[in-house]
């Protein structure tokens, strides 16, 4: 019953194909769509499209193609969706769809695939035209069934081939510095078919696993590709290559190297201060220069001490990779202060060399290295360590002052001589109450020498407490 109803659907549609109708709108037509190329033993599919058609009803069409490239394997109905197929037929060289709708709400509008042909492309070379004929669009309205005028669209080529990899040139590293180089590639041709993706892969010379860099995906021709590397270690050798894909695989260039910069060498010194702090006229300053680099054999030194920006002394040794000083601060420079040694190193050839490194100078024998505090209650424990800085043994006598919140002075002690050996340590300890008025305490410990008077051997240190 479905194939008669078909038969005389499609006989009234052949009937109207004869008589004069108006012309639709927006040119309705029908036409196959295929790949341009495919590989050897590929499937594919081609898709027969319509294009602007109104209350599409039924579809019939022959596509012809050359079944010594090709072999068609199946056709699948599309739009109208709920179509009928009344014809599948796979012949040599020849596909016959047809297919119609039983009831009028399931018309198509628009432009779609109307059928599906999944062909294998044979193992020969060559391509094949794909062309419809016969074609027979029908509509189905409020006003019944009839043709629709179409287009037959042009016949399509699909192009049999057998792809390959691409062919990829290396080509020389460019912009090469210190920790990075510009990759170079180009595909030369593309084994058939565009390729899908590009890169670059590299690694230092000797390693043994690629890294990928500069990877693109797209689909890309024949033509130069580049990519700019960056992170590499200064003067290292490394080695890469450029890669093009397709759907056969990976072609590869072949592996080109490179080498990064090195810094230029210039002439650099190292100074060394011993020791760089409590220098005094009985415990010189050491200064040590040693130059290394382009020039470092025949080196003119130039050495100053500076107190800020004045040159309190200077001294220009031999000529050589290194230098010894020893410089003795004189009696009459403060006895506290912070200094420098500026030195300059002059090559033969090339600019000169400037460091400037700090020292101080303290001309007491004795220092105090540690003060602490212990608040038991309303007693309170002041510890200081008095440390000599001299060859021989240094008498002193500690003196413990403690002042309240307002600043008067709440505790005012000496303790007894001690004699502090040579570079050696000694701890003087205070134990004393203040009165319980809350606030903040500062206590001190001087460090003086009784003999023939009061002199001071030494700077006071000090510390808080909280009552």
């Amino acid at each position: 019953m479905r194939k008669k109803t078909f038969l005389f659907f499609l006989l009234g549609l052949m009937v109207m194909l004869c008589l004069a109708v108006p012309a639709w709108a927006n040119g309705p037509s029908i036409g196959p769509v295929t790949p341009a190329t495919v590989n050897i033993n590929q499937e594919f599919d081609v898709n027969v499209e319509v294009n602007n058609v109104i209350n599409l009803a039924a579809v019939e069409f022959k596509l012809s193609y050359d079944p010594n490239i090709l072999e068609a394997l199946s056709v699948t109905k599309g739009v109208p969706a709920k179509a009928m197929v009344f014809k599948d037929d796979i012949t040599t060289g020849l596909v016959w769809f047809a297919s119609t709708i039983t009831n009028q709400a399931d018309v198509y509008t628009g432009s779609d695939v109307v059928a599906v042909v999944k062909f294998r492309a044979k193992e020969e070379v060559g391509s094949s035209t794909l062309a419809l004929s016969n074609t027979v669009l029908g509509y189905w309205d409020a006003s019944g069934t009839g043709a629709i005028p179409h287009n037959i669209l042009p016949a399509a080529t699909v192009n049999v081939v057998q792809i390959v990899v691409p062919t990829v040139q290396t080509n020389a590293a460019t912009g090469i510095t210190t920790n990075s180089a510009t990759l170079n590639g180009e595909i030369t041709n593309t084994g058939g078919e565009n390729c899908d993706q590009r890169k670059f892969q590299y690694r230092q010379q000797g390693a043994g696993t690629w890294i990928d860099a500069g990877v693109q995906t797209g689909t890309f021709g024949t033509g130069a590709f580049s990519f700019a590397l960056t992170g590499l270690t200064e003067g290292t050798g490394y080695e890469y290559k450029a890669m093009a894909h397709n759907s056969a695989n990976w072609g590869e260039g072949s592996v080109v190297q490179f080498t990064t910069n090195s810094e230029p060498q210039v002439l650099d010194i190292n100074i060394n201060l011993n020791p760089a702090e409590d220098i005094s006229f009985t415990r010189p300053l050491t200064i040590t220069g040693t130059a290394t680099g382009p020039g470092a054999d025949n080196v003119a030194w130039q050495v100053e001490i500076k107190d800020g920006d004045v040159v309190i002394a200077s001294h220009t040794p031999a000529n050589g990779p290194n230098f010894t000083w020893e410089y003795s601060p004189v009696e009459g420079l403060p006895i506290v202060g912070s200094y420098s040694v500026r030195v300059v190193a002059t090559p033969e050839a090339g600019a000169p060399v400037e460091k400037v490194v700090p020292f101080n100078i303290y001309n007491y024998p004795l220092k105090i290295t540690d003060l602490n505090i212990v608040n038991n209650g309303a007693t309170h424990t002041l510890s200081g360590t008095v440390t000599n800085l001299e060859n021989s043994s240094q008498p002193v006598v500690g003196i413990c002052q403690v002042t309240g919140p307002d600043g008067s002075v709440v505790f005012l002690e000496p303790a007894a001589q001690i004699t502090v050996d040579a570079l050696g340590s000694q701890t003087i300890v205070f134990t004393f109450n203040t009165p319980q008025a809350a606030g903040t305490y500062k206590a001190e410990l001087f460090i003086w020498l009784l003999n023939d008077g009061i002199r001071t051997v030494g700077t006071p240190k000090d510390t808080t407490f909280l009552i």
